[in-house]
């Protein structure tokens, strides 16, 4: 059919009744079948929206319309209407005595002006009505805290936060949200930022940060600049010391579980330099180290680890080391001197006097092989295997030619299974 023929029909017919308030609802009725007429079937979004801005002037209440025609001159990228539109919906608003529209639509003006027409000054003039209309809009309190950090107004950006957190924060129920906790958290983090950058207050900066803290525990930004402004504060104390640790601790363990291996790797490193022998950022840092493969800072990191560890604590350290020098680096030496020292700890049947073993047969190192088999006899007694004997018989018969001990050895074997 002759689609636009009849739009325009539709369009005309509607035009006739325009300014007549008794045919207002028919007019509306043409003026959206012209519109869908036109963009859906001529494709011709300019007489589309001619046709819907007809049903909008007579019938401003129409939030469909309104929303189509608005949605419409996006797309047309007619800005300089859509200001008209947004100015023209904001005084019948008024009119109406709709208050509860302004404040988006104050929003939306400033978001055009800004974005647009680079009209700073008439944006944050509209962005100021928004947040009196409404002042939980966080869309426009955050792009007024924006502008002013930019231009460096920080009396204003920190009134606007301040005014933005009692909101927020003045509903208990209300902050408990998720949402709004994240939004009270990044407020208190930026009024801290400024109060230690610009107005020299660490003591402010550290009340805000503990706020942040206290609304967003999980907060990794917020950990680290308390961190970092605890340090930056001269507390040089070994008890300040120990404090900045344990949150720089707190935040690498949030940064795993984020996924940030990277910067929680960081962060360990940082806290271990304030506090080298927290047992905890220690174990944290070497599996951090092993699951990302880094074998030979893994290999500094447990030689630093054995420097605060003495005792039969020091055996799991060891092992790992050995492992890892044994395994991964083919540092067999190294690894021996660390299984050896592991074992001190351990009975004749431990994990470390196993991988020596190992070491000393994979080496043809076959005097300490001997040795080691023949304490592992001593220590074990009956408990020691026959494969055991077996082994120490052979070694000392084929390898170092010490016959009367290798004889002695099958004897024991003999004793176990004469046939």
């Amino acid at each position: 059919g002759d689609w636009q023929g009849m739009a325009k029909l539709l369009a005309e017919h509607a035009a006739t009744g325009s300014g007549d308030p008794s045919k207002a609802a028919k007019v509306v009725e043409l003026s959206i079948q012209a519109y869908e007429l036109f963009a859906e079937r001529v494709r011709d979004l300019p007489s589309a929206a001619y046709a819907l801005a007809r049903a909008v002037l007579a019938q401003p209440e129409n939030e469909r319309a309104y929303e189509r025609l608005y949605v419409t001159y996006s797309e047309l990228g007619w800005n300089v209407e859509l200001a008209a539109l947004l100015r023209w919906r904001m005084d019948w608003a008024r009119r109406a005595q709709q208050p509860q529209l302004l404040g988006p639509l104050h929003l939306a003006y400033a978001d055009l002006q800004r974005s647009t027409f680079h009209a700073i000054g008439e944006a944050v003039e509209h962005y100021y009505h928004a947040l009196r209309v409404d002042p939980t809009l966080t869309e426009a309190s955050e792009q007024l805290i924006e502008l002013h950090l930019a231009a460096g107004a920080w009396d204003r950006t920190t009134k606007l936060m301040t005014d933005e957190l009692a909101v927020l924060e003045g509903h208990p129920t209300y902050a408990k949200d998720p949402a709004v906790a994240k939004r009270i958290g990044e407020l208190h983090l930026r009024l801290a930022r400024i109060a230690s950058e610009q107005q020299q207050d660490l003591a402010g900066a550290a009340r805000h940060l503990q706020a942040a803290i206290k609304a967003t525990p999980q907060s990794l930004a917020a950990l680290r600049a308390f961190g970092n402004l605890y340090l930056g504060s001269g507390k040089a104390s070994d008890e300040g010391l120990a404090k900045a640790s344990g949150i720089f601790l707190k935040a690498a363990q949030l940064a795993r579980r984020e996924g940030d291996t990277g910067r929680a790797i960081k962060l360990l490193r940082r806290t271990l330099a304030l506090r080298p022998s927290l047992i905890d950022g220690q174990h944290l840092l070497a599996d951090l180290l092993s699951e990302q493969a880094h074998w030979m800072e893994l290999d500094d990191h447990y030689r630093q680890m054995l420097m605060f560890i003495e005792g039969p604590t020091r055996v799991q350290v060891l092992l790992r080391r050995a492992q890892n020098l044994d395994q991964r680096l083919a540092r067999r030496e190294e690894a021996r001197i660390c299984y050896e020292q592991a074992g001190q700890y351990q009975t004749a049947e431990g994990e470390a006097w196993n991988a020596l073993e190992r070491i000393y047969r994979d080496g043809s190192d076959w005097m300490a092989l001997a040795n080691l088999l023949e304490w592992k006899v001593e220590q074990l007694g009956q408990a020691v295997p026959t494969h055991s004997l077996l082994e120490a018989a052979k070694v000392f018969h084929h390898q170092l030619d010490d016959h009367e001990r290798a004889a002695l050895f099958y004897f024991k074997v003999l004793e176990r299974e004469p046939f």
